[in-house]
């Protein structure tokens, strides 16, 4: 008896080993169909990149297909690569009517011998039943969580599809069909302070690029992102802040922060990097004692206020240029006075985090398209319209 239990225990033992080995090859099979799918489905919504400029470190791609993927937000979701950022932005007439947007991309990356390096992405969107776009995405940003991504790195191949479909989610800046453009902005933090983390019930969070995506794809206006942000639970990534500048074609340009955990709209029309909506007499107010919602007095709206942060030079000699030359408040300034003025505030590589101008872009509110310069190269011009 003893004997035939031993021999039926191998056979149960076999027949268990079978069935996890059955249950394995299921698994794998069913793992390689969904990597499957998941790699044709990400494939059949862009263009693979092209590069741009003789140096790399600009390149092109469309997306036509739907980039909301559950897929491809749960990777967003987890590995938010998004982090720091300097820049200066500024609102102006056109001289041949209409608005435009000055944007200065700055933010140093670096390889891994140290030397400066950059890797932009212009991504054009036009996803179903949203409105279409253009803007650059910072790939190198992917660098930040462990990867390599430098100049010329996408003539190898080297970004992988999983990666390229986030590419819409990490735009820094954009236009839409309808003329609204919106850049990111990073800001400092002051001692004792925290990056913002709203908690509401009721609304989704996203983090500052998430919220760019969202406005660019579903917003024809200030006021209509204002709506927007107010119903999104902004989170911080890597511990940083930043503001969005928002522009429109319909002469309205507003900045948005978040500071004390709260949205404030500020009215402007040029920007860089510290908090205009927040002054010393206002945290001093705040930190005193208020605790609740805060909104900046409306005397302020509209007003130039030095808050806490860094880019006062910059903003400066934005500000001074449109002393010398506005008529009546107004700035009227035609795209080679754009370029030019972006010019006088690009800034070369320092030790600082946000130096080191990545490129300079003029985005035509009323045109709907944009032109870019990658520094320092100011004398060779990239056009993209948001429609072709």
């Amino acid at each position: 008896m003893t004997q035939n239990t031993g021999i039926e225990s191998k056979h149960s033992a076999k027949k268990i080993i079978l069935r996890i080995l059955a249950g394995l090859g299921i698994l794998v099979v069913l793992l390689l169909a969904f990597v499957g799918f998941l790699y044709f489905h990400l494939k059949s919504f862009y263009t693979a990149p092209q590069r741009v400029d003789d140096r790399g470190r600009l390149y092109y791609t469309e997306y036509t297909g739907n980039y909301d993927s559950p897929f491809v937000t749960f990777i967003f979701d987890k590995i938010k690569p998004v982090r720091d950022g300097g820049c200066s932005a500024f609102y102006a007439a056109g001289s041949g009517g209409g608005y435009r947007t000055g944007r200065n991309y700055d933010l140093p990356h670096k390889d891994k011998n140290g030397n400066t390096t950059g890797l932009n992405l212009i991504v054009r969107c036009n996803p179903e039943g949203r409105y279409s776009s253009v803007g650059v995405a910072d790939i190198a940003m992917l660098s930040r969580i462990g990867l390599n991504y430098t100049e010329g790195a996408l003539d190898k191949g080297q970004l992988t599809d999983v990666l390229l479909s986030l590419a819409p989610y990490i735009c820094v800046d954009g236009i839409n069909e309808k003329g609204l453009c919106v850049s990111i902005l990073a800001l400092d933090l002051k001692e004792g302070e925290t990056a913002v983390f709203q908690t509401a019930a009721g609304k989704e969070s996203d983090i500052i690029t998430g919220l760019l995506r969202r406005i660019l794809d579903n917003c024809a206006s200030v006021d209509e992102a204002v709506k927007l942000a107010e119903n999104i639970n902004l989170v911080n990534t890597f511990g940083a802040d930043f503001h969005l500048f928002v522009t429109d074609d319909l002469g309205s340009s507003a900045v948005f922060e978040w500071r004390y955990n709260t949205l404030v709209v500020t009215y402007t029309d040029m920007i860089t990097n510290f908090y205009v909506a927040f002054d010393d007499a206002e945290d001093c107010y705040i930190n005193g004692g208020l605790k609740e919602k805060y909104v900046a007095p409306s005397e302020n709206l509209g007003n130039y206020k030095f808050g806490y942060g860094h880019g006062y030079e910059r903003f400066k000699t934005i500000m001074a240029y449109k002393a010398e030359h506005a008529a009546d408040g107004i700035l009227t300034m035609d795209k080679s006075e754009i370029t030019a003025l972006l010019k006088s505030v690009s800034q070369e590589y320092t030790d600082e985090l946000t130096s080191l101008t990545q490129y300079s872009a003029v985005y035509d509110n009323s045109g709907r398209c944009v032109d870019i310069c990658v520094y320092p190269d100011y004398s060779t011009v990239y056009h993209y319209e948001v429609s072709d």
